[in-house]
């Protein structure tokens, strides 16, 4: 296998997206550049080294490197040169890799509709299908699979409220690229408030009519959703990804869909005035489900008791 650095992020102040082009050669192949794969930068940040990644998890042994810089200088010939050593024999050590993904599945409440964030795929595989933001570990740059979670968030715009692992997925049959399908993905919940669905590059959707998704990205959401319905009986997590302020008729609802049980009104009332995690920022006049609440904080409590 062959790799042609064709251009790259370049030091200008406006650089171009990488593009790295990939020829995959074979003895039975009339023409070597019969199989010739092209992984284009979706946006000027893209760097070659995250354009590359895709090369590197290939179990094939990269035997050239060809440096062909663009004529603005975008290429860091340095860079690319130690890239090459790097690619050189990448493959042929005979130690299987597995594809090591950390994917965040971003879910808010909005109008008490429980909703996830979604980008279409523009490369294969499933090119054109939605599927969960997500990126390679960058194993030479994210001090934590959380550091990698936050950094797939700031490429798409989200600001989340609170973020935290939730499961490690691994095995056969997940993803193409990899020997016999095998990959690994850490998948991260973030919760953000709906006020934030705009200010981010992800479409949201329902959860109870997702579209069509990429890998087993289903699975994963359901996991995610899961760990919130479980965990917001025990703690302000169902908060975090409500409005700023609610009025307490809100929260009740989204307790009793969400955990899909009835709600004694009186009872969690009082256990919530109880923890004393919520302050009063429009108060009542004359009726006390007028009144809006907010969370004194932003931090993630446990309670000691579930509320409902």
């Amino acid at each position: 296998m062959s790799v042609r650095i064709v251009s790259a992020h370049s030091l200008d102040p406006e650089p171009q997206p990488a593009q790295v082009t990939v020829n995959m050669t074979g003895e039975r192949l009339a023409d070597p550049l019969e199989r010739r794969y092209v992984i284009d930068g979706l946006q000027a940040e893209d760097t070659y080294i995250q354009c590359l990644e895709e090369v590197l998890i290939s179990l094939q042994s990269v035997d050239i490197v060809t440096l062909d810089p663009a004529e603005d200088g975008g290429v860091s010939l340095q860079q690319a040169r130690i890239l090459a050593q790097r690619l050189i024999g990448a493959g042929a050590s005979g130690v299987s890799r597995i594809i090591s993904t950390v994917d965040v599945v971003v879910l808010t409440l909005d109008a008490g509709v429980l909703k996830v964030g979604l980008l279409k795929r523009a490369r294969h595989p499933y090119a054109g299908r939605y599927a969960l933001p997500g990126s390679f570990l960058h194993l030479d740059a994210d001090a934590s699979t959380t550091d990698a979670a936050r950094r797939v968030m700031a490429q798409v715009g989200v600001k989340a409220r609170h973020v935290e692992q939730i499961c490690t997925v691994a095995g056969p049959g997940r993803d193409v690229r990899g020997q016999n399908g095998w990959a690994m993905s850490v998948v991260h919940l973030a919760l953000i408030g709906p006020a934030d669905m705009a200010r981010s590059l992800l479409t949201f959707h329902p959860v109870d009519s997702i579209p069509s998704l990429a890998f087993d990205h289903a699975d994963l959401i359901c996991s995610a959703i899961e760990r919130f319905i479980g965990k917001s009986a025990y703690s302000s997590m169902m908060m975090l990804a409500m409005d700023d302020t609610f009025q307490m008729a809100d929260l009740i609802s989204a307790y009793s869909t969400l955990l899909d049980r009835q709600v004694d009104q009186s009872s969690f009332r009082r256990k919530m005035a109880d923890r004393d995690i919520l302050v009063t920022v429009t108060p009542s006049r004359g009726s006390a489900s007028a009144a809006r609440y907010a969370l004194k904080t932003t931090e993630l409590i446990i309670f000691d008791k579930p509320v409902v």
